[in-house]
């Protein structure tokens, strides 16, 4: 995790990726990856500090596959970047990722033909996780509950047969269980 935000840092998510795909009965490839470095992020406790700390730096991991990916962001009609390095002025630096907190978003990967798809349930987390997942995945769909409601969902997406599904969220949400139910009663 930073020291000046509760999210958790990407370049430390690599074991936690391998782990997750070899749960789901996925071929774990020996990704290698690029990092790109911003100093000075300031996360969401900088500001609350009592004492000064220093900034972290905020390192996101990048390769080909990565890179080729096309991400449909469905409130926007519009396809972006799952990196997007503008992002890192912005109030949340850690919007970085996949452009922040957005309902309901489509990653592309054209360089896996299997048709394995994953539905990756999510807050903020899940967007530091979801692009070290794709490359054993033929398309992701990220689903944030907070949101979008169930009919809303459906209007867009049919889960395919056989497809996986990981729910990824922090222990706030996690712990407050009204955010998850909430989509599933209307």
């Amino acid at each position: 995790y930073y020291n000046t935000d509760l999210h958790w840092k990407q370049e430390n998510l690599i074991f936690v990726a391998k782990n997750i795909l070899m749960e789901m009965n996925n071929k774990v490839l020996d990704n290698k990856y690029e990092e790109r470095k911003f100093e000075h992020f300031y996360g969401s406790y900088y500001g609350q500090a009592a004492t000064g700390i220093n900034p972290d730096n905020l390192v996101y991991l990048s390769n080909k596959i990565i890179e080729d990916c096309k991400v449909y962001d469905f409130e926007s009609k519009k396809y972006i970047e799952v990196y997007n390095d503008k992002h890192f002025s912005n109030v949340d630096s850690y919007d970085i990722y996949l452009s922040g907190a957005k309902p309901l978003l489509s990653i592309e990967n054209p360089h896996n033909t299997s048709g394995k798809e994953l539905y990756i349930f999510r807050d903020s987390f899940g967007s530091s996780l979801a692009p070290l997942l794709i490359s054993e995945y033929s398309k992701i769909i990220l689903v944030d509950l907070r949101y979008i409601n169930s009919r809303e969902f459906e209007r867009y997406i049919q889960p395919k047969e056989n497809s996986d599904v990981l729910f990824m969220y922090n222990t706030i949400i996690l712990n407050n269980s009204d955010i998850i139910t909430k989509f599933f009663r209307n």
